[in-house]
This record gives C-alpha cells, structure tokens and sequence, in this order.
C-alpha cells in the first residue's frame, strides 16, 4: 500500500506532499489540471521511467535541471519503506541525464532512524532495485501494466489480448521450455547429419599421418647424411686452420725479414750522412773546445748580469730619493699654504714678509706679558661684577623695606631716615663700579686684538723656518734628479751589454747541442744498425724453425689430400740455405687460404641443409601433432554424436511435455478469467444481456455470447465503449484477483467514453473491488460517485503551476467522521506535509537527493 508521495519539480508540481489512505481515494480536479501526473510519478518511482515518455526531461518541470518522487510504502511483510528517486538533466543537452535512488526500511516506533537497503550511492543497480521492489510490493513491470495501472482511454483494451499474460502467468517459461527442447534436437539432427563426412575425414586423416610418419624417416636420414659430410668438412677446416696460423707466424717472420733490411739500409744511410756533418764542424770524439766557449760566455754573462742588478738597485735607491724630496717639498708646500690661510695672503706675500719676520723667541715672550695682562684685567672684571651683584642685592633689599616699619628677617623696628641714607650710598658705590667695569672691559679688548696681532707675527715667524726649508728642499730635489738620470742612462748601455752576452751564451749553447746531439745520434745509430743486423739473423733462424715444424706437420697429416698437396712444394724449400726468403712460400699460403674459403663455403651449405632439414623435419612433426589432434577431435565428435543419437528422442518427448504444460496453464487460465469476468461483470451490471464470456487461450482476447446465441464473438465487434469500458474493468479485476490480488490499484479516468447511467456504475464498482486494498481513482466527473470515499484530493492549476488540496478526515471517539475542506493551497499544503516535518520523514535527507547540484551524481 502507498502510504504517501511527494512530487518535486516533476511536471507542472514544484513541491508537493501527498497521504493516502486505504480503499478509494479519489483524485479529481478539472480537465489538464494534473491528475494523472500523481500516477506517473508513482510510475516513475517504482520503475525509473514513466511508459509513453522518451526522456526525463519530459517529465521534468520546465526551467529545472532536476527532479525527483519520495513513496512510503507499507510493504507486505507489513514493513514501512522509504523509496527515493530522483535524476538531473545535463547543462548542455536535455536528453542525457544522471540518476540516482535510494530505498530504506522504516523503523517502527520502538525502533529509531531508518536502515538503508539499497542505493545507488553504494554500487546497487536498477536490476537489484526492480527485484527488491517486486518482492516488497509483489508487482512487477508487466503486471503493473497488464493489472495494477489503466492509462485514460486504456480500459479496454485488455479485450483485444495481451502477449504480456503469457509472462504474468507463467506459460511463457513453460513456451521456452518446450521450444529449447526442439531447438536442441533439430541441433542434434542437424550435427547427426555430419556423421558420414566425419568417418570420411578420419579415414583421410590416418592415411595422411601414415604418409607423414615415412617423410619424417627419409628426412631424419638425410639429416644424418649431411651431419657426417659436415663433420669430414670440419675436420679438413681445422687442418687448413692450422696450416694457415703457421703461415700467418712465416708471414710476420717475412715482414720482419724486409723490416730488418730496410732498417740496415736506412740506419747506414743516416750514420754516414752524420760522420759527414761531424767531419765539417771539426769533431774528433772530444767537445771540450765547446765546452770551454760557452763557459767564457756564461761568465760574460754573469758579470754583466751582475753589474745590472747593482746599477739596477742603485738606480731604484735614487728614484726613491728623488721621489722622498718630492714628497717632503710637498709636504712644506702644504704647511705655508696652512699659514697663508692664517694671515691671509699669497704664498709669494709669504715668502717676502717672511724674510724680515721677527725672532720667534721675542714674539713669545711678548705673547706671554699680553696673555698674562689679560688674565688679570679679566680677573679684576669678575670681581667687579661680583661686587656689583652683592649692591644691587642690597639695594633691592632695601628697596623692599621702604616704607615698611619692621625687619622681615629679624622683625626688629626700622628708621626711614636711616634705611635711605643706606639706599642712596649703595646707588652711588654702583655708579662708581660702572666706571671701573666699563674701564676694565676696554682695556680687555684692546689686550685681545693685541693677542690676535701678536698671533700673526709668530706664524709669520714660524712660516720663516718652513720658507727656508722649502728653499732647501728644491736644492737637494734637483741635485737629486740629476745622479738619477745618470743612473738612468747608464742602466739603459747595461742592459745593452747584457743582451748582447745573453746573445753570446745562447750561441754557444746551441753549437755545443747540435754536437752532442750529432754524437748521440751516431751513436744510436750504431747501435740501431747493429740490432737491424741482429734482427735479421734472427728471422733467418725463425724461418728455418717454423719451416721446419710446419714440414713435421705436413709429415704428421700424410694421409690428407690437402697436407699432401702441401708436401710436395715444401719439401723443395726446406733444403734451401735461405739466404732470402723463399717467394714460395706465398703461393703456398695462397693456396691454403683458398682452400679454408672453400671448406668454409662448403660448411656454410651444410649447414643450411641441416637447418632446412631441421626445419622441414619440425614442420611434419607439427603437422604429425596436428593429425594428430585432429584425429583425436574427430573420434571424440563421432562418439558425441552416437551419445546424441540417443538422446534426441529425450528431446523431443520432453518438447512435446512442456508444450502441454504451456496449453494447460493457458486453458486453466482461459477458464477462470473467463468466469472470473463474468462474475465481476454481472457483480457491476446485474442487467447486462451478456449470457457468456470467453477468453480465447490463443491470445487472450475476450469473445461474448449475449442471451440466445450458440456461438460467441469478438467483444470489440458487438459491444459499444460503453460496454466495452465495463468488460475491460471486469477483465483486469478478474486478472487481478486470478493472481492472488494486488497491493494497489490505479484507475485514471476509468469512464472515459462512457455515458452518464455507466459513468455511474464503474465509478461506483470501486467501492466494492476485493482485489486490492488501496485504490487510485483519477476523475473529473466525481459527480458520478454513488459513495463516500476514503480520501479525497483536489488538483487545481495555480498559474504555470499543479497543486493540490486534501479533504482532512477528523476522526471522533465514536469513530464518526467530519469532514472540513481546505479552500487555501498554502494552508493545505501545510497540513499534508505534517508527515515531513516529523521524525518519521527523513525531510533534510530528501532536500540534499532532492536538490542536489553535485556533477557527480549519479
């Protein structure tokens, strides 16, 4: 049973929560106001999709990009269940689209929160849903289509059959058992067919492995042929091998040959052209005539050297002298320039005033008498002022007091008379105390500038001493500059002579080297011409030892064609003194080189033939194994075959079973749906004309034989809509309760076509179905109901917008029920969505699934 929905953003409905009630509720409201979208959305929860649309997008309220249904449902283990789904459109395309679900068990009331049974979060998917929702509800998609939902216009027609009974019944699985039965023996039949081409095959196929097994003998020896030529081959390679590095070891003994007579011819060549040049420069095996010249110009050397290092440190002494009289008349330069500063004048003014300058010992002492003469004006000064600043406190002192007839100090009484003869003997004393200050302080100023001249006549007589050294001091520069360019001029011919000795030694040095050097060299010479005569004995008696061991091995190897081949030529040169070396000997390695290149080439053939062998032999065993196998599929599959033969009959008495069993389960069903339809019927229209009813096992289509006829006939050809509207309530009540009953029934516009006498009956049929405990009944002509229903809901349009309002049953201790319409939406829209705003809905759970924006989701 449902127990509630809430729509959101399906359709024209933005947000809606919906209860129902067991038996009737009626779901009634004008002509596309949104009725049947309730259904369609309970469709869409159980299902994922809603039969007759394409897309979500629908069924999505235009301008969302999201959408989604919530169901409580109480399942048939008596359980409550929370079924959630909803999907989001793409951004870019409106036909794609993501989904996501989630179904949960209710707690009961002694049991808290909600337990999660399935969701996609979690991995589960569509097909784990649809069998989880079947056995919670006991409906599945074709059921619900066949029985639980009637679309508007779609009542009746159930009556022209339904393929999807088949599948509802169960005769459908009977049908695929039968048929997989006969398509397995016609298989068989089919495969038993092939028995004669595969007992030819196998026939053909041992023959072939019989001519494979003689090809693979021949090859092996053939193989084994070739191996032993390869071997002789080998053999006779690894004597031309040996031959050959014997030949190799004559042929460096021959390069060592020409090396060493070349080595003779050059070295004597060279000493000669020596002993020539030795000749012309006089030597006689003694270079002490050279020896000595270059001692005597080494010696030259030295003592030029010496004397320029001397000149050289002499002449660096004098630099620093004239450079030391430079920067000491500079520095006395720098001092008058101080003093010209001082008394402000030229430095020429300074050098004619300082001539006539006074002694600096009488300046002193004049400064001396100035500076102690003002020391003392300047004493008498402060005590004048000192005493001045004690009368002036006297005479303030008494100032005060005029007037006053008491001491402030002591408190003793005054005399006025007194007090200003006192005044005006201190005013007096001051007056004479300004004349002395004023005296004092001239004559200060008089010593200063004194001072200040006396000052200038002794720098003057201090600049005199420095003038003096200054005149000094460009005397002994000038002295100085010239013993430094005698220096100068006298380091420049040392130098000269230096070089020219540097010139001489060198000279000498070089006509000793190329003596001693003509020396070593005949020497080494000698030496290297003595080794080249030695080196050539030695190859004439390597020559005759290789020749010799190479004659021992052709003797050892008389029995090869090669060795004595070889033999013959040799024993000619080995009685040879071998004063030169044989030219012989070539032709003999020639020939021994060819023939290694021959066996080699030989050798390379073989072994191709061996590898070809090899490889042709592998072939046949591959193929032989391949027969092999093929030999051994081929006798399994004929003894399938003879198993199969066996079987068919098996088959086809079980096809023949299961096909009666399909026949039976439609012909049991036939029969009681067509009673079942009678019944309900005649239960709906007690005076109907119908006499019989027929529902045809062949494909489920309704035949009637109204009272008086024998035969029956197709209901769609006799009957009117009207009619046809009740026969097809009859016959979907009558599936409905052949299966045992449903948990719901949904009926949209059940009247459609009817006139208003029949409009009345299927309504009011509703009230009295037994197969289900809840029913859906969608209808704008509730006019035509003959009873009070569980629930009642009105569906309106608000704008762009469905709503819906509830008729609230009150409930009273006698069990009678008032009821009070909602005429406002949003106070209605309040009241059904109690259930939300407690405990037992997950309410922020469905907001977040509901309205979720997340890319993710899926």
């Amino acid at each position: 049973m449902i127990e509630s929905i809430r729509l959101r953003n399906f359709r024209r409905f933005d947000d809606q929560t919906l209860n129902f009630r067991p038996g009737v509720n009626l779901i009634e409201g004008v002509n596309n106001a949104g009725k049947s979208t309730i259904l369609y959305a309970i469709e869409y929860a159980l299902f994922g999709h809603v039969r007759g649309f394409k897309t979500k997008s629908s069924y999505t309220r235009r301008g969302e990009k999201d959408a989604g249904v919530e169901l409580i449902i109480k399942g048939r283990d008596e359980n409550h269940y929370r079924l959630l789904r909803v999907h989001k459109l793409s951004k870019k395309n409106n036909r794609v689209s993501s989904s996501h679900f989630t179904l949960k068990r209710i707690g009961s009331e002694e049991e808290e929160g909600e337990e999660y049974i399935l969701s996609s979060d979690f991995g589960n998917t569509e097909e784990q849903l649809a069998l989880k929702v079947r056995e919670i509800t006991g409906i599945s998609r074709r059921l619900f289509e066949v029985t639980v939902s009637a679309r508007q216009g779609g009542m009746p027609d159930i009556l022209r059959g339904s393929s999807s009974l088949d599948i509802v019944l169960g005769a459908t699985a009977a049908e695929a058992l039968s048929q997989a039965f006969k398509d397995r023996k016609r298989t068989l039949e089919k495969d038993l067919s092939q028995m004669p081409i595969l007992e030819a095959l196998l026939e053909k196929l041992e023959q072939e492995q019989k001519q494979l097994g003689d090809e693979i003998q021949k090859v092996s020896e053939e193989k084994k042929k070739v191996s032993a030529e390869q071997k002789a081959l080998k053999k006779s390679l690894a004597e031309a091998d040996t031959t050959a590095r014997t030949f190799a070891k004559l042929d460096k003994v021959r390069d060592d040959w020409d090396r060493a007579e070349k080595d003779i011819l050059v070295t004597k060549t060279s000493l000669d052209d020596i002993k020539v040049q030795l000749k012309a420069k006089r030597y006689k095996g003694d270079i002490t005539p050279w020896v000595k010249d270059l001692d005597d110009a080494k010696e030259a050397f030295s003592v030029s050297k010496t004397d320029l290092r001397a000149t050289r440190t002499k002449g660096g002494r004098a630099s620093k002298k004239v450079a030391d009289k430079q920067q000491k008349l500079g520095n006395l330069v720098g001092q008058l320039q101080t003093y010209t500063k001082a008394l402000s004048i030229g430095l020429d003014e300074l050098f004619e005033q300082a001539k006539s300058a006074e002694l600096l010992e009488d300046i002193e002492k004049e400064m001396k008498d100035a500076k102690n003469e003002l020391k003392v004006q300047e004493n008498d000064l402060k005590k004048l002022r000192h005493e001045r600043g004690d009368l002036e406190g006297r005479a303030s002192r008494r100032k005060s007091v005029v007037g006053e007839h008491n001491c402030e100090y002591c408190g003793a009484e005054l005399d006025p008379a007194k007090v200003a003869q006192e005044l005006k003997e201190l005013e007096t004393s001051l007056s004479e105390l300004d004349k002395k200050e004023k005296k004092t302080s001239t004559a200060i100023s008089r010593l200063e500038k004194r001072v200040v001249q006396i000052e200038k006549k002794r720098a003057l007589s201090e600049a005199k001493a420095t003038v003096e050294e200054v005149s000094e001091a460009k005397e002994l520069l000038k002295s100085a500059q010239v013993e430094n360019d005698e220096i100068q001029s006298s380091l420049e011919s040392l130098i000269r002579m230096e070089s020219e000795a540097k010139t001489q030694v060198d000279e000498n040095q070089k006509s000793l080297d190329d003596i001693q050097d003509l020396a070593k060299r005949e020497s080494k010479l000698g030496k290297d011409h003595g080794q080249a005569i030695a080196k050539l004995d030695g190859s004439k008696a390597e020559l005759v030892k290789l020749l010799g061991k190479l004659d021992k091995l052709v003797k050892s190897k008389s029995k090869s064609e090669l060795m004595q081949s070889i033999g013959e030529r040799l024993a000619l040169i080995v009685k040879k003194e071998c004063k030169e070396f044989p030219s012989e000997l070539r032709e003999i390695d020639q020939f021994v080189r060819e023939m290694q290149t021959e066996f080699r080439v030989k050798l390379d053939q073989s072994s191709s033939r061996i590898s070809e062998l090899a490889s042709r032999e592998e072939d046949l065993k591959d193929r032989s194994m391949t027969l092999d196998a093929d030999i051994t599929e081929t006798s399994i599959k004929l003894d399938r075959l003879v198993q199969a033969k066996k079987h068919t009959e098996k088959y086809n008495e079980l096809a023949d079973g299961f096909k009666a069993v399909q026949e039976s389960i439609r012909e049991n069903a036939s029969k009681n749906l067509s009673e079942s339809s009678l019944a309900f019927h005649k239960q709906m229209f007690p005076e109907t004309e119908v006499e019989r009813l027929k529902i045809r096992p062949e494909d489920y289509s309704m035949e009637i034989a109204p009272a008086g006829w024998d035969e029956t006939v197709p209901v769609t050809v006799y009957q009117g809509g009207g009619m046809q509207l009740l026969l097809g309530l009859s016959y979907r009540l009558a599936i409905g309760d052949f299966l045992n009953g449903v948990p719901f029934l949904f009926a949209d516009e059940p009247t459609y076509g009817a006139d208003s006498e029949n409009r009345k009956r299927v309504i009011s049929s509703f009230e009295d179905i037994s197969i289900s405990n809840q029913t859906l009944l969608v209808t704008h002509q509730s006019d035509a109901m003959q009873f009070s229903p569980a629930n009642e809901i009105t569906v309106y349009r608000d704008g762009m917008l469905s709503r819906a309002t509830m008729k609230k049953k009150l409930e009273t201790s006698d069990e009678s029920e008032d009821e009070v319409t909602m005429s406002d939406p949003e106070e209605a829209d309040q009241t059904v969505q109690l259930r939300l705003d407690g405990e037992e809905l997950d309410e922020d759970e469905l907001e977040i699934h509901l309205g979720r924006e997340e890319e993710g989701s899926s």
